[in-house]
């Protein structure tokens, strides 16, 4: 009998004798990457589900058949269409069959031949909607194109935006693939969806190879004048002038090419060269033969030349071949960004353009309307000014152009005025001139006189022109300045030329609008070069403006804090720095108040500056040290302190600089006072409050430390008998009952009615104060603070 381990070897032996696993079956994927065909054959005898069955893992899930096309296997491709015809129409992802692949993959003709033969569909549309036979135009596989018309597609078919493969073999300047598709009955007339046929492509891009296949044609000869743009109404005649030279043009107009046909926007062939022909130098030349031809001239032009493509939005754009759908009401206006259409002129465009002389005077002699203004306001004269074209100026001027126009927005004399001068430029101003342009015309918009935009530009000979020949000197501009050209001239330091004004009879002391002479804006300014300038011409120092400020005062008050020119009006004035007005102050005294430090520096270490009182008082006897104090101006104060002045000194009233400082609260100042010796103990002879009464009473605990630290005594009464810890308590001020407590404060010293601290306190209810006080005054420890009032004591419980 056998042992129970030995019954469990027995079956561990039986489990390990079990008969091995089948072999694995081949990779077909791998067969048909390396395999040769005969082995691929004589494996589909055996097991054909083998390759059925198998899927293009890497790319998209195919079936075997895309497979051998990936990989470029033409002999197992045309095997497995051959044998298995449902393989040929199989799906991927992206809806691409095996003959969509073998297009674009480069396989053989014959093999797509076998393909088609077994049953491959023909109507596979790929992206937007496009054909096989736009596949083959795209992929350049013009041998294919003849197999897929045979095979029975359409060779007029057309994608999601109209395009049909003729349309796509043009836009791609494929002439040889054009040929073929025509040799194989593609219509040639045929139009995308915005309007634009082979023909407008083809001139769009300027294939001269293209536009003479196309030409050679009988049905597009024929359909030249009726072949329009949906989107923008243009004719091929239109897109030839302004996209291709005058052979071109010149070739469809014997052609039959109607002239004057116009687009959607009015315009016809002679506007559309003049505006936007590539071909710069044949514009006269089209120009020119489009008349000859009885091409009409239009007045005017409305719109812009040619709608602006946004291909962002996928409209057509012939120049780069994208598309946009037709239904944008955005981009598919006139102007092309949507906003409504200006019109513009012939003549104008032609002059800015530099279209040739010849061109304008048949323009002119057209019947063209010389004073027509354009959407900005500008005549053809003006427009030849402003281009400095000076026959076209006296040509227009010949035909009898006004150059006194009311109705233009700039004056020809104002337009060369304002140029930079030249010889051409001052050829031009004599030109207008004799022909009766006013020099002193004012412009329309900002009405600034021909000088004075001749002054703003340094124009010294046309200005000296212009003087010479009437220009008034003297004339106020009214545009937002009103300034006179004088005081332009010193603004922007044109020396000479406001020289040259002044000897023209300007006045050197004229005001502008808001009362200042060329003198109170260099003050404000602090251009001492200017002010040295216009005294040496003699101009007044001490005008005043509107405001009643003369040039010393604006300098002295200026934001940039111009020393220097406040010193020399000053010494121009005969005014020293101890010199007061009539309120008793001197300018030193202003210099505190307004803080300028720098400007006191300056002044000080001038020639002249050991003379200045620092101590020199207004009419209550205040110093600049006292108002600089009450200001704040702590710089102020130590540089004043610095250069020698008084500490101590008093003003009419007893009062010292710390006092001014202390009232106005003014703690940097304290600071420095303090800090440079100042007498803590000298007080008005109408208030004898000590400081730390003053402190107490503003409830300024670092103001009351600075002064107990000073030892100002804490227990010192005021004439009432106050102590500074009364007038604290009487203010309700905790912070500073407290620190005058701690550092020795009496509670229990009456005032003169006999009222203690303590009494105060209890007269306003001030619970918490009470409490503190009455601490002090029995001697015992200050109550504790209310965790929930951190900044004071509780008012609501009584820890006695």
């Amino acid at each position: 009998m056998k042992q129970p381990h030995d019954r469990l070897l027995e079956k561990m032996r039986q489990r390990n004798q079990q008969p091995p696993p089948p072999p694995a079956k081949p990779d077909a994927l791998q067969l048909v990457a390396t395999a040769k065909l005969e082995k691929i054959e004589e494996l589909w005898k055996k097991d054909s589900g083998l390759f059925l069955n198998a899927r293009d893992t890497e790319n998209g899930s195919g079936n075997i058949l895309h497979v051998a096309i990936r990989l470029g296997r033409e002999d197992v491709a045309g095997f497995l269409a051959a044998q298995a015809p449902k393989l040929v129409n199989g799906i991927k992802t992206g809806g691409h069959t095996p003959l969509y692949d073998a297009v674009h993959a480069g396989i053989s003709a014959a093999t797509i031949q076998t393909m088609l033969k077994s049953g491959a569909d023909l109507k596979e549309s790929a992206g937007e909607g496009k054909t096989l036979m736009h596949e083959a135009v795209s992929a350049g596989r013009d041998e294919l194109l003849p197999l897929f018309v045979a095979a029975g597609m359409d060779v007029n078919a057309r994608d999601k935006r109209g395009i049909t493969p003729l349309i796509q073999a043009v836009k791609r300047g494929a002439v040889e693939t054009a040929k073929t598709l025509l040799d194989l009955k593609a219509d040639a007339t045929a139009q995308e969806e915005n309007g634009y046929s082979p023909l407008h492509i083809s001139l769009w891009h300027n294939n001269q190879d293209m536009i003479d296949l196309l030409l050679d044609r009988p049905d597009v000869l024929r359909s030249l004048n009726e072949d329009k743009s949906k989107q923008d109404g243009y004719t091929p005649l239109m897109v030839a002038v302004t996209h291709n030279d005058y052979a071109t043009v010149k070739r469809l107009v014997e052609l039959g090419a109607n002239l004057n046909d116009t687009d959607k926007t009015g315009k016809n062939a002679v506007a559309l060269v003049l505006y936007n022909n590539k071909f710069e130098t044949d514009i006269p030349q089209i120009m020119d033969y489009l008349l000859s031809k009885g091409s009409d001239i239009p007045r005017n032009i409305p719109g812009q030349i040619a709608p602006r493509y946004n291909t962002n939005r996928g409209g057509y754009d012939p120049h780069s071949g994208s598309y946009r759908p037709v239904n944008d009401n955005v981009n598919n206006t006139a102007a092309g960004n949507g906003m409504p259409s200006n019109p513009d002129y012939m003549l104008h465009k032609l002059i800015e353009e530099d279209g040739s002389i010849d061109l304008i005077r048949k323009l002119l002699d057209s019947g063209m309307e010389i004073e027509e203004t354009n959407r900005m306001g500008a005549t053809p004269l003006t427009v030849a000014v402003e281009k400095m074209r000076y026959k076209v100026t006296q040509l227009l001027l010949d035909y009898g152009a006004k150059t006194n126009n009311p109705d233009t927005t700039r004056s020809p004399v104002s337009i060369v005025a304002q140029q930079k001068e030249t010889p051409k430029t001052l050829k031009m101003l004599k030109l207008l001139h004799r022909h009766g342009a006013a020099l002193d015309g004012k412009t329309s918009g900002r009405n600034t006189s021909p000088l004075m935009h001749a002054v703003s530009a340094n124009n010294i000979e046309t200005c000296r022109y212009l003087l010479e020949n009437g220009a008034d000197a003297k004339a106020l501009s009214t545009d937002f300045a009103e300034e006179t050209p004088f005081i332009a001239a010193c603004n922007k330091k044109h020396y000479a030329l406001a020289k040259m004004l002044r000897d023209f009879g300007a006045d050197i002391n004229a005001k502008n609008g808001k009362g200042n002479s060329a003198m109170h804006l260099a003050a404000v300014s602090g251009d001492v070069e200017t002010l040295k300038f216009l005294v040496g011409l003699g101009a007044k120092t001490d005008e005043k403006n509107a405001e009643g400020k003369t040039p010393l005062v604006q300098a002295f008050n200026a934001y940039n804090n111009s020393a220097e020119a406040t010193i020399y009006l000053a010494k121009q004035n005969g005014r020293d720095f101890n010199t007061p007005d009539e309120n008793g102050r001197t300018l030193l005294h202003m210099a505190a108040e307004a803080g300028k430090a720098d400007f006191l520096e300056k002044v000080l270490d001038s020639k002249g500056g050991k003379n200045i009182d620092l101590d020199v008082r207004d009419y209550e006897g205040r110093t600049p040290l006292m108002l600089a104090a009450y200001a704040g101006q702590t710089a102020f104060v130590g540089k004043m302190i610095e250069k020698g002045a008084p500490l101590n000194s008093t003003d009419n009233f007893g009062r010292t600089a710390l006092y001014f400082a202390v009232a106005a609260t003014e703690e940097g100042a304290i600071d420095k006072l303090i800090e440079k010796g100042a007498n803590l103990h000298i007080l008005p002879k109408t208030d004898r409050r000590s400081f730390l009464h003053q402190a107490a009473e503003k409830a300024r605990v670092s103001l009351t430390k600075k002064f107990v630290a000073a030892k100002l005594p804490v227990n010192r009464k005021d004439v009432n008998g106050n102590t500074p810890l009364h007038i604290a308590i009487k203010h309700g001020n905790e912070p500073v009952i407290e620190y005058l407590l701690e550092n020795g404060a009496d509670p229990k010293i009456a005032d003169s009615v006999g009222f203690t601290a303590v009494d105060l306190a209890e007269q306003r209810n001030h619970y918490q104060i009470t409490n503190l006080v009455k601490a002090y005054a029995e001697g015992k420890p200050p109550p504790k603070r209310d965790r929930y009032y951190n900044d004071g004591y509780n008012s609501r419980r009584d820890y006695w």
